[in-house]
């Protein structure tokens, strides 16, 4: 309907989609931030995600965040505290966009999913007394510390820190086999992709080098105030979904099944679907069983919207986003999605694909 800013900077835009028109009764919004890996995409990309939920009832709002490589941008922590903005934003002019301030829930996507996590575990030094109701989040990056980035169950359930390549669950892009024969190189070449081709650090030297590439050893966890995961176990968190793929090849299984654990360990309710077969974008909001899933999941917490005349039309939006980014993924597979197990402190579901797209 329209697109704002919401702060100094000039990337901080948000877009609002908004089908419900006028009406009395204030309803729930989803404040959504985009993939790309903190380096490139724009709040264009939640379109389709936006449009869906938009017709299905909610105040959906896609934010633009300041990328580690703009000009403007100063590593993760920049793009969390642009997050904290935005959601402030929207709590001050919830009465102008027909919001419930106490029902707004954060989601994103990949690096996106990693920035709705940072709201909903309260990371930051932005971080303000604004407290959302729930969050969704697709193939979220919770962990940017490379010894934990690959993280993993061991045979005793303990978890176990990145592992040398050839030890992956999954195949890594970011550590392809035969570049890390060791569980230390395979850490070093993470380190030198996230703090240094993603910038989560920000720059350094007037801003001709990343910040502390090679600086920060091993272990310091300096990546701990722009990582989720470092907050996952306290107590207090709002509902959470998670939405995952089981052989992702980019942000690896383990870290996510870490963050549910840790939480869930502190009494909080995580929730998650695994995508069987799912790489990095499969499943998740690109099924229908995972959008239902989500339909559910706010149903369930008290956030659910009243559709809008668009209903009809809702999914076949997600459809015309992904026909936009077609190639970006190997295939669109199509989930069965079971009956769900409400439990207190939330479930992992396991999703079959029953056709491919």
């Amino acid at each position: 309907n329209r697109t704002v800013s919401y702060g100094s900077k000039p990337s901080n835009l948000l877009d609002v989609y908004d089908f419900a028109g006028r009406v009395r009764k204030k309803r729930p919004a989803v404040l959504y931030w985009h993939a790309g890996a903190f380096t490139t995409g724009g709040r264009e990309f939640g379109a389709g995600t936006m449009s869906w939920l938009a017709a299905r009832g909610y105040v959906a709002i896609s934010a633009q965040y300041s990328l580690t490589v703009s000009s403007d941008g100063d590593g993760v922590a920049g793009c969390i505290d642009d997050a904290w903005q935005a959601l402030r934003w929207t709590v001050e002019h919830a009465s102008e966009l027909g919001v419930d301030p106490r029902k707004i829930i954060v989601a994103g996507d990949s690096a996106g999913g990693g920035i709705a996590l940072s709201l909903a575990t309260r990371l930051g030094a932005a971080a303000s007394d604004v407290r959302v109701a729930a969050a969704f989040v697709g193939w979220p990056v919770v962990t940017l510390d490379a010894l934990e980035y690959g993280t993993q169950r061991d045979r005793r359930g303990k978890w176990t820190p990145t592992p040398a390549d050839a030890d992956f669950a999954t195949e890594n892009v970011f550590v392809p086999i035969g570049t890390a024969p060791s569980a230390e190189l395979a850490q070093l070449q993470l380190q030198r992709v996230l703090a240094g081709s993603l910038l989560i650090h920000g720059r350094s030297l007037g801003g001709w080098l990343p910040a502390s590439l090679f600086v920060q050893p091993l272990g310091s966890k300096s990546e701990a105030a722009i990582s989720p995961l470092s907050a996952a176990s306290q107590r207090g968190l709002p509902p959470i979904l998670m939405l995952s793929g089981a052989n992702d090849e980019v942000v690896p299984f383990g870290q996510q099944e870490r963050f549910a654990d840790a939480a869930r360990r502190a009494g909080n309710r995580v929730d998650m679907l695994k995508f069987l077969g799912a790489k990095h974008g499969g499943g998740g909001t690109n099924c229908k069983a995972g959008r239902d899933a989500i339909l559910r999941f706010l149903k369930g917490r008290g956030l659910a919207a009243r559709p809008t005349a668009a209903k009809a039309s809702a999914d076949g939006y997600v459809e015309i986003a992904k026909d936009v980014f077609k190639g970006m993924v190997e295939s669109y597979d199509e989930y069965a999605l079971p009956p769900w197990p409400w439990r207190r402190l939330g479930a992992t579901v396991t999703l079959k694909p029953v056709k491919a797209r």
